[in-house]
């Protein structure tokens, strides 16, 4: 190949440099990402949506914490009042010491002062269910991350797979190109018919639509990947490992202990119920409260400007319409069903385990034979290829020779590619690895 030199310093057209070089200019000036399966998991448990919403949902959470403690802090109300007209008509709320009915009328300032002293379990009822929350938020966040974490394993292990489907069909191109020679030299003397060629040529056009076709998916694999990753789009900047070291990873990842993030999550929910459930039942019971009160009015009736009065009461719930019927009724109902809820999701914590388990024997049996039919296939296009140039066997031979290799090292590709992401997936499901 001849390549175009131009002076230093000197600007070439596009349509001057060959298209080979351009390329490989192209190609040197775009950045790549090989990035490996567990990098890719840790990058995107970084940067999800899913992640980011489920951080705000613990926020929430947090506010709900400081909404709860705040029934057990003193609430202090400041009042103002300007009135005229009839007297005995208005007064300053809360503010009532010393004033007559007939000496009402002017400005007031007052200082209102609610404690409650005890509230029989409400307010460490409700806390206990806000932090409930709050811990059921933040182990949430873990099962989203594991949701994103299973996503981009479906997308970065199919790309491996197309990755190492790419070298396969060009390993084919390769052996149907040497058979074409072949069959073109017995051709050009008169030993093999030219339908042969016609047929070799066929099986190469064959592999080569199913290349093109193969490539045409990794670049689409490709930029669904940057994306996920939020890295540059373009199609050429990311590249992922093979399957071989696909898998090697994969087998890296197993789960440590059989803790279940999403059976956590249900749980840390049934204690946010039962918490709520004994509020609903805690409003039954009294309430011990403390008021304090101070104000100043500016009346010239009044005999005292300066009041105050401090007390301590006792409040108790006799008829509410059946609010807390209702209340203690519907607490109860979620805490059942909660209750139901982490029961169903214990058995399908072992119901998944035991999918994935079944799946995993299974792929591992079918990968060995499949091993052992590459060997065959191999063994099987030699001879073919032996027997066809010693002119002892047919090209229809060596076609179903080559489409048998290509079966297998397609097959094994496949296996390979499940078997990795059912390891990963299993792992996923019970302890995420990048925790």
């Amino acid at each position: 190949m001849t390549l175009t030199l131009f002076p230093v310093g000197a600007a070439a057209e596009p349509e001057q440099i060959p298209r080979g070089v351009r390329e490989i200019q192209n190609a040197q000036q775009q950045p790549k990402h090989q990035i490996s399966l567990k990098d890719a998991m840790v990058r995107i448990g970084e940067i999800s949506p899913l992640i980011r919403q489920a951080n705000e949902r613990v926020k929430e959470a947090e506010a709900g914490i400081a909404g709860a403690e705040s029934a057990v802090l003193p609430q202090i109300t400041a009042q103002a009042l300007w009135s005229n007209g009839n007297p005995g008509v208005f007064s300053v709320s809360g503010v009532d010491a010393n004033f007559s009915a007939g000496s009402r009328l002017g400005e007031g300032l007052g200082l209102d002062l609610k404690q409650n002293i005890y509230d029989f379990g409400r307010s460490r009822h409700q806390v206990a269910s806000e932090e409930a929350r709050k811990t059921t938020e933040q182990t949430a966040v873990e099962t989203r991350k594991a949701e994103a974490q299973a996503e981009l394993l479906h997308v970065y292990a199919n790309c491996s797979y197309l990755t190492s489907s790419v070298l396969t069909s060009d390993r084919i191109v390769g052996l149907t190109k040497m058979v074409a020679r072949e069959t073109n030299r017995f051709v050009k003397s008169g030993q093999r018919s030219i339908i042969e060629r016609y047929l070799v040529d066929s099986q190469t056009e064959e592999v080569e639509t199913r290349l093109a076709e193969t490539k045409a998916k990794l670049k689409v694999v490709k930029k669904r990947l940057a994306q996920l990753l939020q890295l540059p789009a373009t199609n050429e900047t990311i590249t992922c490992d093979s399957l071989d070291s696909l898998l090697v990873e994969a087998k890296q990842m197993k789960a440590v202990s059989s803790f279940n993030i999403f059976l956590e999550v249900e749980n840390e929910r049934l204690k946010q119920f039962e918490e709520l459930q004994k509020f609903s039942r805690a409003e039954y019971l009294p309430k011990i409260f403390l008021e304090a009160q101070g104000g100043f009015f500016n009346a010239d009736r009044a005999d005292q400007n300066w009041n105050y009065g401090v007390g301590i009461g006792i409040t108790v719930p006799l008829y509410s319409g059946h609010r807390i019927e209702s209340s203690i009724n519907l607490a109860q109902a979620r805490f059942q069903f909660q209750k139901a809820v982490v029961a169903r999701t214990t058995e399908r914590v072992e119901q998944e385990n035991f999918a994935y388990d079944e799946q995993i024997q299974s792929l591992e049996v079918r990968i060995a034979y499949l091993e052992k039919e590459n060997l065959l296939a191999i063994k099987v296009f030699d001879l073919a290829r032996n027997r066809y140039t010693k002119l002892q066997g047919s090209m229809i031979d060596l076609r179903d020779a080559i489409r048998e290799l290509t079966r297998v090292l397609n097959e094994h590709d496949r296996a390979i590619n499940q078997f990795a992401q059912a390891l990963v997936q299993r792992s996923l499901w019970n302890e995420a690895f990048a925790r």
